[in-house]
């Protein structure tokens, strides 16, 4: 049985640009708006949208509420944190 994990996580900012070799994402933004990197595109969400990231795929989320974005992040199989692969490094 393969599993899946859930986690809600708030973001405020942009994530760096990152993918993930052995799992998937579906994202719920449950609350706020901003914009999601998908490889070469970008999906405008807000409240009550869902997007599929597929395992492999570049994705970062950028938050474009002042109040921060709240996400249900469901990772299949589960996600380990060593799966993260960051393509872009991270301000300082």
């Amino acid at each position: 049985m393969q599993g899946a994990l859930a986690q809600v996580v708030r973001i405020h900012g942009s994530e760096t640009l990152h993918k993930h070799e052995h799992h998937d994402l579906f994202v719920f933004l449950i609350r706020g708006k901003g914009t999601m990197r998908l490889a070469n595109e970008r999906v405008s969400l807000r409240t009550g949208d869902v997007v599929l990231v597929e395992r492999g795929t570049p994705h970062a989320y950028h938050n474009a509420d002042r109040d921060g974005s709240v996400a249900l992040v469901i990772s299949v199989p589960p996600a380990r944190r060593e799966d993260r692969v960051e393509l872009e490094r991270p301000e300082r």
